[in-house]
């Protein structure tokens, strides 16, 4: 999904995220991203590397620039690979 954003937004796209399951291969980011990070987590069920990538993503979301526009493309497994828990 990251890669087919890139192809259709091209240079628009200054920042990227990408976060998949551990034991596949790498997450993947465009070449054309001014800047990307990759985080890992785990599925079906989430681990300690699902709640450092929730971790990551809030930092990551908290440091976009003031005129950013974010795009978050979502898909199935997602509540488990990028988990931030509940605040009481």
């Amino acid at each position: 999904m990251a890669l087919g954003a890139h192809e259709a937004l091209g240079s628009a796209i200054d920042h990227a995220r990408s976060s998949s399951r551990a034991r596949r291969q790498a997450p993947r980011c465009s070449p054309r991203a001014r800047t990307c990070s990759c985080s890992s987590g785990a599925h079906p069920l989430p681990d300690e590397r699902s709640l450092a990538a929730g971790a990551q993503l809030l930092a990551w979301v908290d440091a976009l620039p003031p005129q950013a526009r974010p795009l978050f493309l979502i898909s199935g497994g997602a509540s488990s690979l990028v988990e931030v828990l509940r605040r009481a």
